[in-house]
């Protein structure tokens, strides 16, 4: 919109001058483009023609005679015409020139061409704002006119950077070129010049002749000189209407491209599956359109408003990424037979809600909507993953504790991942998990403590991921539900790889089997170690860790709780262990070797086939859980 703005104000500006219209307004007051449609009666047409064999011949010259500067054949091809013109129609007007600037520079009694060269001028300076009366109200005039010039002149070469960035793919340093803008005006403003910025206007022109280096602007400015030095007077004689068809062209050129082919797209008629594409061209149009009428400054002030009411909306509507719902969602824990069974009926009782944003006024209230539409459907356990939040207002950390109090009216409970205690050392159940991540959630966490949500919330309710969140509710839903149905129906648990096998052959593995206790931290079996025994977990639990050794890193794979095998797959393929074996807590174990089972084999063979048959079984359901839980994630 800026760029689109500024194409249009050059050419706006032009037409002034390519139609001989001469303007009412003052510098600080300029004529609006509304102005000048309703004084196009007052049109010169025989100015037009030079300014507008200019354009023609620009634009033939750019088209098919690239090795040929087209500003110049332009200039070239209107003064002819506006001379031929002057030839022949004697006493007519069409049109005035650029004028003596000479005479304008005072050098009209200094003939010498070097006396045109600016002289300093910083000692008129304090004199000159002293001449006006109170300084002190003079100055209150002046600063804030040099710093909204400053910020005019800053903010067009910003944009004019942005803008040749993308033309060449390549990345500006703003701050530097800025700094080196700055100080050019500040000498410039010394020797009693204007204030410049580094506009398209000047840039795309030099671009589409060549000079695609940083010498092209110490080549434009040496040449420039050198015009104003040497053909001072020869450039006198040039048109104006020559000069404004030559800006008018360069103004076309300043077009951005992107942005006309986004206002073709709207036009579409599947406009009503582009609502982004709209908003952006709203936002484009409304830009160029404030810029017309009262200016850039107030125009990209009108238009950043607008992107961030927009952003605003957008992010009120876009906190939640995915809502995954149990039993598709699970944790990475292996359970028992009759507790998967619990959790494959009950599951549904959990949902995680991934989080992306910021937690704030804007977006707290959807939340807080959404969790009640979970509620109604029989939610009563909430993970909040946080992994993606970067910020949390106080409206946020209110609507979290509102969020708790409703779950737990309802008998459910929340739970927030990946916002850790500023306390961390104890990493025993996440060994190798990097600390450099934790930046973010120290930040929320520390947000949350201060403003109370902590100590309201709980610091049982915070989990270090959101796996551990959902061991959590697992176990909980799992004891709830199981408790119920002991009391009406006791059960007898046994684990799925002793399923269908009778007593007498479950005492015959029971003989063989040794027992064995670990202890909280100890390895049950290690990465790379021989896969020689199946383990049963008694009482306990124990998390499988795999080494990555590309990274260095260690990740968790699953946990493994009483009444559920492990180890497993060494009865199949024989070869080292995939993974190692750690116990979070004092566990018992019961460790099948691979010799024993072959006595099984070659002793009981019927025994041999129903846990070969039970172990198909649970990797069975492991695969089909795993399936489940992609086709949620990829919802």
């Amino acid at each position: 919109g800026f760029v689109n703005s500024s194409a249009l104000l050059i050419i706006m500006g032009q037409s002034w001058v390519l139609l001989d219209i001469r303007k009412q307004g003052t510098f600080m007051d300029e004529d609006s483009f509304i102005d000048l449609l309703m004084r196009l009666n007052e049109a010169q047409p025989l100015t037009m023609i030079p300014g507008l064999a200019a354009i023609a011949v620009m634009i033939l010259v750019g088209r098919h005679l690239k090795s040929i500067p087209a500003s110049l054949a332009g200039m070239a091809a209107g003064t002819g015409v506006y001379y031929a013109m002057k030839s022949f129609m004697k006493g007519v007007d069409i049109g005035a020139t650029i004028g003596s600037i000479s005479k304008q520079a005072g050098v009209a009694a200094q003939p010498e061409t070097f006396s045109i060269l600016p002289s300093v001028h910083v000692t008129e300076l304090f004199t000159g704002l002293a001449a006006g009366g109170d300084l002190g109200a003079v100055l209150v005039l002046v600063i804030p006119a040099a710093l909204s010039m400053a910020v005019l002149s800053s903010l067009d070469t910003a944009v004019s950077l942005s803008a040749l960035d993308d033309l060449t793919d390549s990345r500006t340093d703003f701050n530097r070129e800025l700094v080196g803008h700055g100080a050019g005006n500040m000498v410039s403003a010394m020797l009693g010049g204007l204030i410049g910025a580094g506009g398209m206007v000047r840039t795309k022109p030099g671009y589409d002749a060549g000079g695609k280096t940083v010498a092209m602007t110490v080549m434009t400015s040496v040449i420039m000189l050198l015009a104003v030095v040497l053909f001072v007077r020869y450039i006198e004689y040039i048109p104006r209407a020559v000069i404004a068809g030559m800006i008018i062209v360069i103004g076309f050129q300043i077009f951005d491209r992107w942005s006309l082919s986004l206002l073709k797209s709207c036009c579409s008629r599947y406009l009503f599956k582009r609502t982004s594409t709209l908003v952006d061209a709203v936002v484009i149009v409304l830009v160029i359109a404030v810029a017309l009428s009262f200016g850039l400054i107030i125009a990209v002030g009108v238009g950043t408003l607008i992107s961030i009411i927009i952003f605003v909306s957008r992010m009120s509507k876009s906190l939640i990424r995915n809502i995954y719902h149990g039993p598709a969602i699970r944790a990475r824990n292996v359970w028992d037979s009759q507790s998967q069974a619990l959790l494959e009926t009950n599951g549904h009782k959990i949902a995680v809600l991934e989080l992306e944003g910021s937690i704030f006024f804007g977006t707290a209230g959807n939340l807080e909507a959404e969790i009640d539409r979970l509620i109604l459907g029989g939610v009563a356990y909430v993970v909040l993953d946080t992994k993606r939040v970067n910020d949390i207002d106080s409206t946020g950390c209110l609507v979290l504790q509102r969020i708790q109090a409703r779950l737990r009216r309802h008998g459910g409970e929340l739970a927030i991942s990946y916002i850790l205690r500023e306390r961390r050392n104890d990493v025993d159940n996440f060994p190798g998990q990097d600390q450099r991540r934790q930046g973010n959630s120290r930040f929320l966490w520390m947000h949350l403590k201060n403003a109370g949500a902590v100590e309201i919330l709980g610091e049982d309710i915070f989990f270090p991921d959101t796996d551990g969140a959902l061991t959590r509710f697992e176990e909980q839903l799992i004891n709830s539900t199981r408790s119920i149905k002991q009391s009406t129906t006791p059960t007898r648990l046994l684990p799925a790889i002793l399923e269908t096998l009778l007593p007498n052959e479950i005492r015959t593995l029971r003989r063989l089997a040794t027992r064995h206790v670990f202890e909280k931290g100890a390895a049950i079996f290690k990465q790379g170690d021989a896969g020689d025994a199946i383990f049963y977990v008694s009482k306990g639990r124990a998390n499988i860790f795999l080494n990555l050794q590309a990274s260095g890193e260690v990740k968790r794979l699953h946990s493994v709780m009483s009444g559920t095998v492990f180890g497993e797959m060494a009865v199949l393929d024989n070869r080292p262990r995939a993974a190692s074996v750690i116990a979070t807590e004092t566990t018992i174990c019961y460790r099948l070797g691979i010799d024993q089972f072959e006595q099984i084999k070659s002793i009981h063979n019927e025994t041999a086939l129903k846990l070969f048959n039970n172990i198909c079984l649970m990797f069975s359901d492991r695969i089909r859980s795993a399936n489940t839980m992609i086709e949620e994630l990829e919802k």
